[in-house]
C-alpha cells in the first residue's frame, strides 16, 4: 500500500504540473478555472502521499527500523495526515 500510494501521488503531481502548465496559455475565467483545478489536483496528490507515508512509517516501525517521516506539507483543512511527533528512527 505504501509503495502504490506514493507512486500514485507522484503521478498525480505530474498531472497537476501538466494542468498548471496548460493553464498558462489560457486567459480570463477559463484560466482561473483550470488553475483552480490544478490546486485541487495538488491537494488530492498530497492526500494520497500522506496515506503512503503513514503506511511506510508503520511498516518501518513494525520491522524495527523506527519511524521514517516522508510527509509533504499540506494545506490546512485538506484532510492530509501529518507527521506524528515521534523522533526519526524511534520505535515507539
Amino acid at each position: 500500500m505504501a509503495r502504490s500510494s506514493l507512486a500514485s501521488a507522484v503521478r498525480q503531481i505530474a498531472t497537476t504540473v501538466d494542468t498548471y502548465a496548460s493553464s498558462q496559455a489560457l486567459t480570463g475565467p477559463i484560466r482561473e478555472t483550470v488553475t483552480a483545478l490544478a490546486i485541487r489536483q495538488r491537494a488530492d496528490a498530497i492526500f494520497t502521499w500522506s496515506i503512503g507515508a503513514t503506511a511506510l512509517d508503520a511498516v518501518n516501525v513494525d520491522a524495527g527500523y523506527g519511524h521514517q517521516h516522508v510527509f509533504l506539507p499540506a494545506s490546512p483543512g485538506s484532510g492530509a495526515l501529518t507527521a506524528d511527533p515521534e523522533h526519526e528512527g524511534s520505535n515507539s
